[in-house]
């Protein structure tokens, strides 16, 4: 099955070469959570998704998931989806963790000079933005939306790279920034 989930592989291997990872926070349009719970929650959590059999075993994926006051604490993962709140599909199973889910509404949304709005758009990134407790950030950027089929059956493609570029770190501290104001109660952690 992993060799049919090319994007997967991918991921898994990314992340592998990152170490403890302190945040993980997604952008997509479509939302799976049956699949990002079993497959890219359990890769952040260092787990094999073919383990994941009962609710038992993905309720213990919400022991790598922090809250605000564990975040120094580099077993713990802040993990976030931001999705357009019009496209999460419950499919097979429902949410089985913890994991911090962020419905978009484009019309909240503004740009950084305040006179654009996006009212009649919809929430189409697909950006991943990694931190490791290393203090290294890492960007990964895809076509694909966090579903089964984004990752396995479309052609998609997808990019990694470190942040390394002052410029790049500011503009996506910009662009998280952007989405998290536009949530009502959103309590951000500094990037």
């Amino acid at each position: 099955m992993e060799n049919e989930i090319k994007l997967y592989k991918n991921f898994v291997d990314q992340i592998g070469k990152l170490g403890s990872i302190k945040r993980a926070w997604f952008t997509t349009f479509n939302l799976d959570i049956s699949f990002f719970e079993k497959y890219i929650l359990s890769a952040l959590a260092g787990r094999l998704y073919q383990d994941l059999k009962t609710p038992y075993d993905y309720e213990a994926l919400n022991d790598y998931l922090a809250n605000e006051q564990e975040m120094l604490n580099e077993d713990k993962i802040d993990v976030k989806v931001f999705y357009d709140f019009r496209a999460l599909k419950i499919t097979g199973k429902p949410k089985q963790t913890l994991v911090h889910l962020y419905p978009i509404d484009t019309k909240l949304l503004r740009d950084s000079n305040d006179d654009v709005s996006f009212k009649f758009g919809v929430f189409h990134p697909k950006v991943i933005l990694l931190e490791s407790y290393a203090g290294e950030y890492w960007l990964m950027v895809s076509s694909a939306n966090l579903t089964f089929g984004g990752w396995s059956k479309n052609r998609e493609c997808f990019f990694c790279e470190k942040i390394e570029n002052t410029y790049v770190a500011r503009n996506l501290g910009i662009f998280f920034s952007g989405i998290t104001a536009s949530i009502k109660g959103f309590e951000e952690n500094p990037i």
